[in-house]
């Protein structure tokens, strides 16, 4: 077999370009996978580098230069496929390989002429447990988004029973964890021995906040809203709970107060207790989307609501405020400040020549934002996870997307983690994200191969800001301490230093 340096430089990665900074991109890729194969001698490896630097990429030319027979784990189906298209593309498709899911019917794990097996985890797993899978007949296992390696997901068990069989983990993330105590979590889930930080440059990415301020309709209903949930509180206190009826509940406070109120099951006030606090869930919920995301979503709550049969609901709709609320939102369902703003963003992006990832938090969101751009004469498409995931429909409107064929493309957390998109210009944050990972990730769909925009279109109020700005000081925490474990393999004193560190300390190789 040839030398693995000789491998790599012979591969034809068809389709990648070809200006200065690509062959450089090519070559800092033949660097770390050669790193990473120097490093699989003392131990697992994580290989950790910035949405869109090529991991992936890393990863399949190591497991070609060393003819690693490999399974290949990605959490969903279009992601794993994806990957086996840019085996084909990097290996001018001389590698064998198959993918397996929950939609493969028959699935030969152990055929060695299959070099590489791409599969989601769900599948290995239950495969694994039905003795389907042999995994001495592997030398690799590749986690993808490794950062999912926490509690009863599938990645934790895999990695362990692939450790017992002693068998190499490679592990793959732009965003191991929010701090230290997370990132040590999913070290010790995937077994990881070194750290691979893979500084590799990419194009220009700018952030913007845009802030969207409260009309005089929002405002009105918002004083609605607290006046309900003012009210609620104050039904809540009656129980013996403590409820500051003067702020808003987090979802934390609000888990906690669930739990005061499961506390009194036994006693005479457990029922009224229970139906105020769902009262109080609902009201809280329903005025957080209303703020948010926009009219339309709350209406198309509303309608969940209907259907609901309980008490807490019953006294909802006695309440005359909330029968203002409902009409006022009826009457301004376009004229929603935020969604108003994203309308005349896209339009702007469109008349520009630029496309547009949109995430949302809530499908209702997707299908009212749909609606009203289509009425704007702007070229949309939404896509959905879960059970609502079309990967045929996903594979299309991606295609569409990268042809210039949509506008925008309007999706939920399914669009985040490593799926390969069709170069977009800009990413449009309408929810704020989740989590700092979230936020990294979705953010990562723009400025891959050419310089992008990442926006977050907030309204002026604590519901959006106090996210956006908790996810972005978890992420610079987040960076900072991938920075400050990091060190140079080259250097053999600051190797031999971090071999002496207790073993939670993280090694950056």
């Amino acid at each position: 077999m040839a030398p693995p340096r000789k491998i790599l430089k012979s591969l034809p990665l068809v389709g990648f370009g070809q200006t200065p900074m690509e062959l450089d991109r090519r070559a800092d890729w033949e660097n770390f996978a050669l790193k990473i194969i120097n490093h699989f001698r003392s131990g697992n490896v994580a290989l950790v580098a910035e949405t869109g630097a090529g991991k992936t990429v890393i990863a399949l030319m190591a497991i070609i230069a060393k003819d690693w027979r490999t399974l290949f784990l990605a959490p969903q189906r279009y992601l794993a496929g994806q990957h086996q298209k840019l085996l084909d593309r990097i290996s001018g498709e001389r590698v064998p390989s198959q993918m397996y899911t929950g939609l493969t019917k028959k699935r030969d794990w152990n055929s060695l002429a299959d070099r590489i097996i791409f599969a989601t985890p769900h599948i290995a797993l239950n495969d694994y447990r039905r003795q389907l899978i042999d995994l001495s007949q592997f030398d690799l296992v590749v986690i993808d988004e490794f950062h999912k390696a926490i509690g009863d997901y599938p990645y934790v068990s895999l990695a362990q029973v692939a450790s017992s069989k002693r068998l190499k983990i490679l592990a793959l993330s732009a965003s191991p964890g929010g701090d230290l105590e997370k990132i040590e979590t999913v070290r010790k889930n995937c077994r990881i021995s070194h750290w691979l930080k893979a500084e590799i440059k990419t194009p220009t990415k700018n952030e913007y906040l845009e802030m969207v301020k409260l009309d005089d309709n929002l405002k009105k209903i918002e004083q609605l809203f607290l006046s309900l949930l003012r009210d609620t509180a104050l039904d809540l206190t009656c129980y013996g709970l403590t409820v500051n009826e003067k702020k808003l509940p987090t979802i934390k406070e609000l888990n906690r107060l669930k739990e005061c109120v499961d506390s009194l099951k036994g006693e005479e006030v457990f029922y009224p207790a229970i139906s105020a606090y769902a009262r109080y869930a609902k009201l809280r919920h329903a005025y957080a989307i209303t703020i948010s995301e926009g009219y339309g979503s709350f209406l198309a709550y509303l309608e969940k609501l209907r259907k609901d049969q309980s008490r807490a609901v019953h006294d909802i709709f006695q309440k005359n405020d909330f029968h203002e609320i409902v009409a006022l939102a009826r009457q301004n369902q376009l004229n929603h400040p935020k969604v108003y703003q994203l309308l005349q963003l896209a339009s702007n992006l469109k008349e520009r020549g630029k496309t547009a990832l949109v995430f949302v938090g809530l499908k209702d969101t997707a299908e009212m934002l749909l609606d009203f751009m289509e009425r704007y004469k702007i070229k949309a498409d939404i896509v959905f996870g879960g059970a609502d995931k079309n990967l045929s429909h996903q594979e299309k409107v991606l295609d569409q997307l990268a042809d210039r064929q949509l506008d925008c493309l309007i999706c939920t957390s399914v669009m985040e983690e490593g799926v390969s998109i069709g170069e977009v210009d800009s990413v449009i944050h309408y929810s704020m994200p989740p989590t700092e990972i979230s936020r990294l990730q979705r953010s990562g769909r723009t400025g891959r191969l050419r310089s992008g925009e990442v926006i977050y279109l907030a309204i002026d109020h604590a519901l959006d800001t106090n996210r956006y700005f908790a996810t972005k000081r978890k992420l610079e925490r987040m960076k900072e301490a991938l920075r400050q474990n990091s060190f140079d393999p080259a250097d053999s004193e600051t190797i031999r230093y971090h071999k002496r560190k207790i073993d939670r300390t993280l090694p950056l190789i």
